[in-house]
């Protein structure tokens, strides 16, 4: 019975399950584990510069092209390697179609890693390998609703009121740094005091 779950060949009810319990509760859960350990590395790291319009991921920009894994950060490279297993070990690819429902949440993690690694020729084949393959995948989806993630809620909200405040839009502007102060400590308190600074520059002085 174990042999037969362990077939990526066949389409049964008991080989879909088995594979996408072991892809997203082992190979996947490492991986992801690595990656926001790599991910945290960069935030503990990258400077703002509140002057300017905030980047929408604090990630330092080489400018170089990279194709390989040499000299990347290393747990970019884990997250990239649980990934490549998981599509390996798991895919169930079966006239045409991926049986496995995990697969398509295999490529999105092993995009993320290439890109936060600033190999984005490779990432971008992973993603695109998402929209072409997984069209009805619930990941694309998600990636159009705001995050889950107060901080990144707060960085998200002040960059928007710096958007509207290029544009001149000053109470658009000043209604999204409130969303940045209403947050309070559940954002990091960097974007707080600068939201509540902007707020002061948009204010009109009356004699």
């Amino acid at each position: 019975m174990l042999f037969n779950a362990c077939s990526t060949k066949k389409d049964a009810f008991i080989n879909r399950n088995w594979h996408a319990l072991n892809t997203k509760y082992n190979t996947l859960y490492n991986g992801n584990i690595a990656f926001e350990e790599g991910r945290n590395t960069l935030n503990d790291t990258y400077q703002d510069d509140y002057f300017e319009v905030l980047p929408i991921e604090r990630l330092e920009v080489s400018g170089e092209i990279k194709l390989d894994s040499e000299d990347n950060n290393p747990n970019f490279l884990i997250a990239e390697e649980k990934a490549t297993k998981a599509i390996q070990r798991h895919s169930m690819d079966i006239k045409d179609e991926e049986r496995n429902p995990q697969i398509d949440e295999a490529f999105l993690l092993l995009g993320k890693a290439r890109y936060f690694d600033e190999r984005y020729i490779p990432a971008l084949e992973s993603f695109n390998y998402i929209l072409n393959k997984y069209s009805q995948s619930d990941k694309l989806k998600i990636a159009s609703h705001y995050t889950s993630k107060n901080p990144e809620k707060g960085r998200y909200y002040y960059i928007i009121g710096q958007l509207y405040n290029q544009l001149g839009y000053k109470d658009s502007a000043n209604y999204a740094f409130d969303k940045v102060i209403d947050l309070n400590r559940k954002s990091p308190r960097v974007y707080m005091i600068n939201a509540k600074i902007e707020k002061l520059k948009n204010t009109e002085i009356t004699a």
